[in-house]
């Protein structure tokens, strides 16, 4: 056996060629010289492999590998493998430590594969991926002699490895099947680099921060952050989206959909946009038409904000605006039972309820329901309220009618906003003024005679008399122009004077209501007190420019 003087292994003496690693052996002759042998270590020999150069006609592996990527299937490959949404431009990761790629989608190595596949990528990939031919140092002047004299063969198979077989000899195979994907990741990786590079990968995560800041309401800080990103993919967009959405919490509906519907072709715009316009038909006031409008619109608006909550609402409203109140007490119900309506609705909603429980009983003849009425009317609610309030004063304005006070009743008709014959009952309440003369009298006649005159100009005037014990004595009507005379026996008395329109006079009881004005008269100095002695006659002229009896204003609840 002999020793191969290149790679040290042994050999059988009668072998030219090393069979491990394919070098010449020297004659036996050769050998036994040693001041000519010149053996040279392997270990030796591979560090200083890195220095040399390979042949000019053949390029890098690097250079190959950026050519190949410089061909479009490869640039193509690396933008879809290294698209920021979807994979982070790092340094590869070995195959044993890389995460597992989200099912359905190829990884980027994958991608780059089949790129390869294509034939022009194929070809400078595989050329890039030749194992480099790494000369070997000249041996002795002997050695190459021989060398040169005869060729070295081409092995016609793999030498059986055995036990002592060094495990550097399957190396350069083993290093060719499991670096290839490795540097096909790498030129991935260098090519993706130089298109898109890191930072687009960290905008990206910006990017979808300030989408989800936007989603979760906080307007000021998504907009702060896709300033940030300046043109990158829908950022200038998505700022006026934000805007519009900052009008639209400020309930400055016509500067928010101007906003947004100049980004109307973003997600979620359009649904926006109808939602808006919902918000408005509100504005325009309570009319069937406006409310109907209004729930096709929030219908169109989808999941936005309350848009499934708003049109219940708005239908139900339509609903009782068209008294339709079976409908809407329907509507109303279900709003409640939901109970994701904003406050103010929700209290709407339950007073809405109330009212037309209450509405039931009073259609039934149970005038009881007055308190439930009054109760929703306490709320102050513009529609329920207000409308609860009709009925109310109705049903007040009939009880005040049954005890003749006209003007009580005229003045709760009035306030029922035309519902049912309120307006008819509120004509009813006035009452045909009486002639001039006494209207009534609870004590016999006197000898103490007053004539009274009325000297204010288009005005009537109505006068009670009251004894000392503040017993109504006597009552005249007096038209306008005319004169009455009083008559009762001697002693102390008072006098209350009315002056109104004839044109409403609501019994001797309200008199003029709050269409009169009323006074006390004040016969001596400040007392309203006067002693008349029995036979006397006395004259009283209103509205006088000599008059010695003066007076104080008073109000026809006191009168």
């Amino acid at each position: 056996m002999k020793t191969c003087q290149y790679c040290h292994a042994e050999i059988p003496d009668d072998s030219e060629f090393c069979e491990y690693c394919g070098s010449p052996c020297a004659p036996a002759a050769v050998e036994e010289k040693p001041e000519e042998k010149e053996i040279i270590p392997v270990a030796e020999t591979t560090e200083e492999v890195p220095e040399r150069t390979l042949p000019e006609e053949e390029p890098a592996a690097e250079e190959a590998i950026a050519a190949a990527v410089e061909e479009p299937a490869v640039v193509e490959a690396v933008a879809a493998a290294m698209e920021p949404e979807e994979i982070p431009v790092e340094e590869p990761v070995p195959a044993e430590e890389a995460p597992a790629e989200p099912e359905g989608e190829p990884a980027a190595e994958e991608i780059v594969e089949a790129a390869v596949e294509e034939p022009a990528v194929a070809e400078a990939v595989e050329a890039a991926m030749e194992p480099e031919e790494i000369p070997v140092e000249a041996p002795a002047p002997a050695e190459a002699a021989a060398a040169v004299e005869e060729p070295v063969p081409e092995p016609a198979s793999e030498p059986e490895t055995n036990a002592e077989e060094p495990v550097k000899q399957a190396e350069p195979e083993k290093k060719k099947s499991s670096k290839v994907p490795i540097i096909l990741a790498a030129a991935a990786a260098v090519g993706a680099g130089a298109l898109f590079g890191i930072p687009a990968y960290q905008k990206n995560n910006t990017y979808n921060e300030a989408l989800t800041a936007m989603n979760e309401g906080d307007y000021a800080l998504a907009i702060e952050t896709l300033e940030s990103l300046e043109d990158y993919k829908d950022a200038p967009k998505y700022i006026e989206f934000c805007r519009g959405l900052q009008y639209l919490d400020d309930q400055d509906y016509d500067d928010a959909l101007e906003t947004i519907s100049a980004v109307s072709e973003l997600e979620g715009a359009e649904q926006y946009i109808n939602y808006i316009e919902g918000m408005q038909y509100l504005e325009e006031g309570y009319s069937v038409e406006n409310y109907t409008a209004a729930a096709e619109k929030f219908e169109l608006a989808g999941e936005v904000r309350d848009s499934a909550d708003m049109n219940i609402y708005t239908r139900a409203i339509a609903a009782f605006l068209a008294d339709n109140n079976a409908e809407a007490d329907t509507l109303f119900r279900e709003l409640i039972e939901r109970g994701t309506i904003d406050e103010w609705r929700m209290g709407r909603a339950q007073d809405a309820v109330l009212y037309f429980g209450a509405l039931q009983r009073f259609e039934a003849g149970d005038y009881d329901s007055l308190n439930v009425f009054k109760d929703v009317e306490k709320n102050g609610d513009t529609l329920f309220g207000k409308r609860a309030s009709y009925y109310a004063n109705y049903i007040e304005g009939l009880n005040h009618l049954n005890k003749s006070l006209f003007y009580s009743a005229y003045a709760c008709f009035q306030k029922c906003g035309h519902i049912l014959d309120s307006d008819d009952l509120a004509a009813s309440c006035i009452q045909e003024r009486p002639a001039t003369g006494i209207v009534e009298r609870n004590t016999q006649a006197g000898t103490v005679s007053v004539t009274i005159s009325d000297t204010k100009d288009d005005d009537d005037m109505f006068i009670k008399i009251y004894d000392s014990n503040n017993a109504l004595v006597e009552s005249l009507y007096i038209r306008d122009g005319a004169s009455a005379t009083a008559y009762f026996g001697g002693g102390s008395y008072r006098m209350a004077v009315a002056w109104g329109d004839g044109e409403k006079w609501f019994g001797k009881d309200e008199t003029f209501g709050s269409y009169g004005s009323y006074q006390r008269l004040l016969l001596t100095g400040s007392s309203e007190y006067f002693t008349f002695p029995a036979g006397n006659s006395y004259t009283l002229s209103f509205n006088s420019s000599n008059g010695n009896v003066g007076s104080k204003s008073s109000n026809y609840g006191d009168f």
